[in-house]
């Protein structure tokens, strides 16, 4: 096998996906709007098209609602499993914000192989429960610890069906390499066995730490009980004759004598494996350790009987000091339908929990005992719960197979050469040599070919045509990683640049690398070499400087005398100016091409073609800046100047490529779609503009219409107090008026009064334009009238003296 896939990796990535796209979780669904505009693109799945200017997205089959989160959240948060068996999940769940977050790999082992299908059973979309109920079984089948290999060719054919099945639901984006590793996880398990013996779990748990294995064997003579009522005397008295004979053991007759009346009970024990606890003791806790199974006869037919643990006794015999551990249990009824179900579909077994049956037989010898736990079943209602399996960590269910002698296969882990081996890890000159327990260590990892080729006197060619200077062909991979594992080891480190290396250092370095690569006496070949050793030289020194020196870590790798050399030279003036300034590329086209000249203060172009390359880039840059792009792409311009070549930018080296791997045109759309999306931004901030500037207009007109109405009212408010004021004037000058001595009786109808010149001058001036007010009080006093009394008019026509009708 060159590659082993990791089934751990892959479970945690698979489940990541699963649930952010299920739950829509920010950040981690694969269901989002570049997701939705994919679809669009391809005119895929209409139904699920963005919707309108601000982009909605219509819900899909496979998001959850929000009381569905809920109850998938719900459901999480009361699972409880077996010791061991798994961590606590509930501690992932946040029921206010309904998310998960913080699981580790083995929480999405569980969840994606045992939970995830029973907490969306019932309410989930019927194809995607289907799907994920598939996935499941494949990687519950995956991860047995005993596979065969018809069912792995099954396994391998079932995964690409599952896989298009998939296709036909979600977007494309949630299929991303994880996804396509599964199809072949049965493929690789044909060739190297079960994943347990291969997958990163107890690497993770840190190597060397494991769980100690506890096999617990019980001793002693096992007897099949008889619900004989005599059997026991009878047996008593058969075990004495047989003492007398001198036949019996202390054993047997320890067994024979009955067991000590006085028992021990207990709240949990560990028998075969797995740890039991009673369904009293775990009520507070978060783990669930009181399920149990044992095969049992019910009606002539071998089935499991399911329940839980009520009480753990230990039964002492007194003369053989011999223990038995017993379960007292509650057994569910599993007699008809209404206390069991069974869908064949998915192997799921649901059992009743609120009924029981047995109850006169509720012992068990614990070593007869199974563990299994019980979670909530949300399809068939509160009181069905779904049985669940475990089996003991650290044992096997081994097939039956052929004896195999143990001298005819070799141990993978017996070591062919016992000796300790010491090699010197560093080279460089002064420096001591580091000593080195090869044992314990993983020994060479790079360029393992060359070494082998080595070893057998064998060199690799190589390939440089003179078009590019570089080297090609099928070893050109091994040369480059050993050029710098030879820069690396042997270059000096106490110099400022490559440059000032010694020219013997450099020839040695040369040739170390002719030992391994046929290059001939080529000095276009050396040049080239040396030219690549001078790249990684560089490099190397530039990750010392960044993943070292700036964090402040020495590196256990590097001589001290050198470190020390680096530091202060990293700290120096020198590196500081010619490594703090960062140039865009227009720029470092021109650095790399215009030189200074010693003797004067103007440089020159090392040719005219640098020359013009580069007021064609300031051109063409200088518009783009006027036509009034924000972001300028120099990247783009260096291109579209200098052109393309096998992947890279002319003129740019060996490194800068462009930022597409497909073509001009392609990174054009690129560019297209970015200023698109950049207009249509605009066009949304200008709209806000102007909407912000007609509610702040209506706000205006808003304001100077309250000012008006209060205007008014406060004119009106004056103007009653006005009117309030002249009535009360008038009614006084009545009452006056009514009590003066000139008041005389004309007619019974009629009543006038002479007044004077200057009293009806007076009457004239309080009276005279006020006859709606004073109607106005009149009627407040008297309800139903509708013109007074009295009138004001004055008779001019009349031969007596001025006089007022009242």
């Amino acid at each position: 096998m060159r590659h082993n896939l990791d089934v751990m990796h892959i479970e945690k990535n698979v489940c990541d996906n699963i649930l952010g796209t299920l739950m829509n979780i920010s950040g981690k669904t694969k269901d989002n709007k570049r997701a939705r505009r994919d679809l669009m693109d391809k005119g895929l799945k209409p139904n699920l098209h963005l919707q309108g200017e601000s982009e909605d997205m219509p819900p899909a089959s496979y998001t959850l609602s929000h009381d569905q989160k809920k109850i998938f959240c719900d459901f999480l948060s009361s699972v409880k499993f077996p010791d061991g068996f798994a961590s606590n999940i509930s501690r992932c769940v946040k029921e206010k914000e309904l998310t998960i977050s913080g699981l580790k790999s083995h929480d999405c082992h569980v969840l994606l192989q045992r939970l995830l299908p029973l907490a969306t059973r019932g309410y989930l979309h019927k194809e995607v429960y289907e799907i994920l109920l598939e996935l499941s079984d494949f990687l519950g089948k995956l991860c047995s610890k005993t596979l065969y290999l018809d069912v792995l060719d099954k396994m391998e054919k079932q995964m690409a069906l599952t896989l298009c099945k998939l296709e036909r639901i979600f977007p494309p984006a949630f299929f991303d390499v994880m996804i396509h590793l599964m199809i072949h996880l049965a493929s690789e398990a044909k060739l190297t066995g079960p994943v347990q013996y291969r997958w990163m779990f107890p690497f993770e748990r840190k190597l060397g730490v494991f769980k100690r294995y506890k096999l617990i064997a019980e001793s002693g003579i096992s007897v099949e009980q008889r619900h004989d009522l005599h059997f026991p005397k009878w047996f008593k008295k058969r075990v004495e004759q047989l003492h007398s004979e001198g036949l019996a053991n202390d054993e047997l007759i320890s067994l024979a004598n009955g067991p000590d009346t006085r028992v021990k009970h207990y709240t949990g024990c560990n028998v075969n494996g797995f740890r039991f606890h009673t369904k009293d003791r775990e009520n507070n806790k978060k783990t669930q350790n009181s399920g149990v199974v044992v095969e049992g006869e019910h009606n002539k037919k071998i089935i499991d009987f399911y329940g839980v643990v009520k009480d753990i006794i230990e039964v002492d015999y007194l003369q053989g000091a011999k223990r038995v551990l017993i379960f007292k249990c509650d057994w569910w009824n599993l007699n008809d339908r209404s206390g069991i179900q069974m869908d064949r579909n998915s192997n799921i077994t649901s059992v009743n929990v609120s009924k029981t049956w047995y109850d006169d037989q509720p012992f068990v010898l614990a070593y007869q005992v199974r563990q299994a736990f019980y979670l909530q079943d949300l399809k068939l209602g509160k009181n069905w719960h779904i049985v669940e399996k475990t089996q003991p960590r650290g044992t096997y269910e081994i097939p039956n197979q052929k004896h195999i002698e143990p001298n005819d296969l070799e141990d993978p882990y017996k070591k062919k050469n016992p000796k300790k081996h010491i090699y010197l890890k560093n080279k460089w000159e002064g420096l001591e040599d580091v000593l080195w327990d090869k044992e314990s260590r993983r020994g060479r990892t790079r360029n393992v070919v060359l070494s082998k080729r080595k070893n057998a006197n064998e060199k690799l060619a190589i390939q440089i045509p003179e078009e590019i200077n570089r080297i090609i062909g099928m070893n050109s991979q091994y040369a480059i990683t050993e050029s710098g594992c030879l820069t690396r080891r042997f270059a000096p480190l106490q110099v400022t640049k490559w440059a000032k290396i010694e020219e013997g250092k450099k020839l040695d370095l040369l040739r170390d690398f002719r030992g391994s690569f046929d290059s001939g006496d080529n000095l276009r070949y050396d040049r080239v070499i040396l030219s690549q050793m001078n790249t990684q030289y560089r490099n190397y020194r530039h990750k010392l400087y960044k993943n070292y020196f700036l964090r402040g870590i020495t590196p256990i790798h590097v001589d001290p005398e050198d470190w020390e050399y680096l530091c202060t030279y990293f700290s120096s003036e020198e590196y500081q100016v010619e490594n703090g300034g960062v140039v865009g590329p227009i720029e470092l086209y021109k650095l790399t091409r215009y030189k200074c000249e010693k003797d004067s203060k103007n440089g020159c172009w090392v040719s005219a073609v640098a020359k013009e390359n580069y007021e064609k880039m300031m051109e063409l840059r200088i518009e783009r800046q006027a036509a009034g792009e924000s972001l300028v792409d120099e990247e783009q311009i260096c291109a579209e100047v200098l052109g393309y070549k096998s992947g890279y930018i002319r003129g740019r080296g060996a490194g800068p490529k462009p930022k597409t791997s497909f073509s001009k045109q392609s990174y054009r759309e690129e560019l297209e779609n970015a200023k698109r999306n950049a207009r249509i931004a605009q066009d949304r901030a200008i709209k806000a503009e102007q909407q912000v500037i007609v509610f702040s207009e209506q706000l205006e007109n808003q304001k100077s219409v309250i000012e008006e109405l209060k205007e008014g009212m406060l004119a009106t408010q004056r103007a009653m107090i006005e009117s309030q004021r002249s009535t009360s004037e008038i009614m006084a000058f009545f009452q006056q008026f009514r009590q003066t001595s000139h008041y005389q009786v004309s007619s019974p109808s009629r009543k006038k009064y002479n007044a004077p010149d200057e009293e009806s001058n007076r009457i004239t001036s309080i009276c005279g334009n006020r006859k709606e007010d004073i109607l106005y009080q009149y009627q407040q006093q008297n309800d139903n009238v509708s013109h007074l009394p009295w009138d004001f008019s004055r008779e001019e026509t009349s031969k007596e003296p001025l006089y007022w009708k009242l």
